[in-house]
């Protein structure tokens, strides 16, 4: 029997920082406090990822240092910290619920069950991810606001 794949490395397209994928992490065995850990790489995370239209580097773990800057106050910095986490927290956990959704409708599709409750399931995690976004259009909104209250600039 073969090995599995080694984790592969992608380069993020809005930091530009490299990340490891593995195909053994799933969005259920990632450690999202592991600032080195591997992204989740297995089909249905992944699947999940795009459904939800999110970029993997959306979910690692970033520290207090990498929101601080010269010349950016260190309060601003810990505020956009805080905030990145909370957002960062709840996107995990809306793609462990995507996963969730996922998993039941290939059940669905191997027992033939109904379309219509499919379709109601994607109806709501779309319903989901416009809320979502109307959360994070807020907080850029908020944060763009106080920036310019501040003479800070956001990154």
């Amino acid at each position: 029997m073969a090995a599995p794949p080694s984790p592969t490395t992608i380069k993020s397209p809005t930091t530009g920082r490299a990340y490891r994928v593995s195909y053994d992490v799933s969005l259920e065995t990632f450690d999202p406090d592991d600032e080195q850990a591997e992204l989740p790489g297995t089909p249905r995370s992944v699947q999940a990822l795009n459904r939800m239209g999110v970029c993997p580097d959306e979910i690692v773990f970033k520290t207090l240092q990498d929101f601080k800057g010269p010349g950016k106050h260190p309060e601003y910095a810990r505020i956009e910290w805080e905030a990145y986490d909370r957002l960062r927290r709840d996107t995990i956990e809306e793609l462990l619920d995507t996963r969730q959704v996922i998993i039941q409708e290939q059940m669905a599709d191997n027992r033939g069950d109904d379309l219509a409750q499919r379709e109601a399931e994607a109806a709501k995690k779309k319903q989901e991810m416009i809320d979502r976004e109307k959360k994070r259009m807020e907080f850029i909104r908020i944060a763009s606001k106080s920036s310019s209250n501040n003479g800070c600039s956001l990154r």
